[in-house]
């Protein structure tokens, strides 16, 4: 999954997404407010995802992705530029 993720997107600290346009994981996981659910809604919800991300994620994907993000929060979190 990792793989199909970060062709787009940057899934590890500190590093800038392949695609601008694309959020690191650790952007989306320091997103104000972000909860578990709201995560995990937006993976499951086909119709919020941009052209470039039509997959079907399993239900254990969905959890695996959403784990795995919620370990980027960091209180003194900075994008990258």
């Amino acid at each position: 999954m990792a793989r199909s993720c970060q062709g787009c997107h940057s899934v590890r600290l500190h590093l800038p997404s392949p695609n601008p346009a694309a959020p690191g994981f650790a952007d989306i996981a320091n997103l104000e407010g972000l909860t578990p659910n709201m995560l995990g809604a937006f993976l499951r919800d086909a119709h919020n995802y941009p052209d470039e991300m039509q997959m079907t994620l399993t239900p254990r994907e969905i959890e695996d992705i959403v784990a795995y993000v919620l370990t980027l929060q960091d209180p003194n979190y900075r994008p990258v530029p």
